[in-house]
């Protein structure tokens, strides 16, 4: 083989998490999960303009919410969104709950981004919510909750998500 000086082998995921490389996790749903079968797909994905419109009626956030207080209430959280409007929808929501909250997205200044980073690393806040900015390439090892507010179709982006 020329070219190569060495094989890398493929290693599972179940091998990493035994290797301690990866965290094993829990999943849990809504009992009500929201209707996603008429979204239209974009890209290998849900159209998350679309989606917004379904994930940010009042009873699936709701739905929602009340699942993360019973499984995660005091939990270091990442919450994905699907636009900026479903994150500042979020965000009002836990700041209701009296849940420290701040948001990452594209029409924050890089500076503002940067500073709510800095909060949640520093455990000033519990609950991060992003629209497609903690998505890739996000290292942040002391969460504990990860909350899909947005529906994922893409396995590929789903393992990004993850980590």
């Amino acid at each position: 083989m020329q070219g190569y000086e060495s094989i890398i082998n493929r290693v599972s995921v179940k091998e990493l998490i035994n290797q301690k490389f990866l965290t094993d996790v829990e999943v849990w749903t809504t009992k009500n999960p929201p209707k996603t079968e008429n979204i239209p797909i974009l890209n290998g994905d849900h159209n998350q303009t679309e989606a917004s419109k379904v994930v940010s009626e009042n009873e699936v956030i709701s739905n929602a919410l009340a699942e993360w207080k019973h499984k995660a209430y005091n939990l270091k959280t990442l919450v994905f969104a699907c636009d900026i409007a479903h994150s500042e929808k979020l965000e009002l929501e836990f700041l209701d709950l009296g849940i420290k909250v701040k948001s990452v997205h594209s029409n924050l200044s890089e500076k503002q981004i940067e500073a709510n980073y800095q909060l949640f690393a520093d455990n000033e806040i519990q609950v991060l919510i992003n629209v497609d900015m903690a998505t890739f390439g996000f290292d942040q090892p002391d969460i504990k909750c990860l909350l899909f507010a947005r529906p994922i179709k893409s396995l590929r982006l789903y393992k990004q998500m993850i980590g």
